[in-house]
């Protein structure tokens, strides 16, 4: 008898550990839902929520504003379904100081407890790109930023983008780990990792940051086609040839199971389109991920 349920139990464990895994979120950046990005001369904020749920997304990743219209936008879109993920702000490293965006603390406050992400992209003047000598003076502000962030339920993940001080998602990981804070972390960007040129690396840094990923965007690309044009390198989903599908597998290895966000950046399509097309690819990609 005791045998027999030993054998149960190891057959229900397996069963269990067999079972698939929840389809994976994605969401839209305001970079697909905006004509004229940062600013949109189509749709409202509201109206950009409404299309982000026809298509299907599980909600938007917005770029900072007036406080209050933050909070408008929050508040809209907990109310249709499709929560704010993620806010991209600012800030600038000088030689001695950090300096956020001047709206970032009233941004945090004006929309506390969302669980959701500051996008925080790093510029300097002062410092060239991934220049590590700047860490001293970023560290300790990034701490403070973490902290601020925690007292109103927000999280921080560095955003690479090139042309700034972090520009490689190499940076984003080296401070993360300096600052260590369990509500800091750090973005992988797929579109400014192989305009770096980080292609081949891309297993290996998203294994360095671990625990720490605590976002990933993603768009269709072209495969080898570092320091090339945005235009190959940001495409609609299903567009160019590198393997946003191999890329998912990464991340099943590494143990992230979060959402995905969508870059929409200079894709000349209507925001109808460009969300359609990428929904589409996204479904066939997760479809045929879920048969391997």
């Amino acid at each position: 008898m005791k045998t027999s349920a030993a054998i149960l139990s190891l057959l229900l464990l397996s069963a269990c550990s067999s079972r698939p895994a929840a389809p994976r979120q994605l969401y839209a950046m305001d970079t697909c839902t905006k004509v004229n990005y940062p600013h949109s001369n189509v749709h409202s904020p509201e109206q950009q929520l409404d299309l982000v749920k026809k298509y299907g997304y599980a909600g938007i990743a917005w770029t900072a504003e007036e406080p209050a219209r933050v909070a408008a936008l929050a508040a809209a879109a907990q109310q249709r379904g499709v929560p704010m993920f993620a806010i991209y702000v600012g800030a600038e490293l000088t030689r001695d100081a950090l300096v956020p965006d001047s709206r970032f603390h009233d941004i945090l406050a004006a929309a506390p407890n969302q669980d959701a992400i500051i996008w925080l992209h790093l510029g300097s003047k002062a410092f060239a790109h991934s220049d590590a000598t700047g860490d001293a003076v970023a560290v300790p502000a990034l701490q403070a930023i973490a902290a601020a962030a925690a007292k109103q339920g927000w999280r921080v993940a560095i955003y690479p983008h090139m042309g700034e001080w972090t520009e490689r998602f190499a940076d984003a990981i080296r401070l993360a780990q300096k600052v260590d804070r369990p509500n800091f972390g750090v973005t992988f960007t797929l579109c400014h990792s192989l305009m770096a040129g980080d292609e081949e690396r891309i297993p290996e840094l998203l294994r360095q940051a671990g625990p720490r990923l605590m976002a990933v965007t993603v768009n269709g690309a072209d495969h080898a086609a570092a320091h090339s044009s945005w235009q190959r390198l940001i495409q609609p989903l299903g567009s160019g040839n590198y393997s946003v599908a191999n890329l998912l597998r990464e991340l099943d290895q590494i143990g992230y199971r979060g959402p995905i966000a969508l870059q929409g950046y200079g894709i000349a399509l209507a925001p109808e389109e460009k969300l359609s097309r990428s929904m589409q690819a996204w479904r066939q990609l997760t479809a045929e991920k879920s048969g391997d």
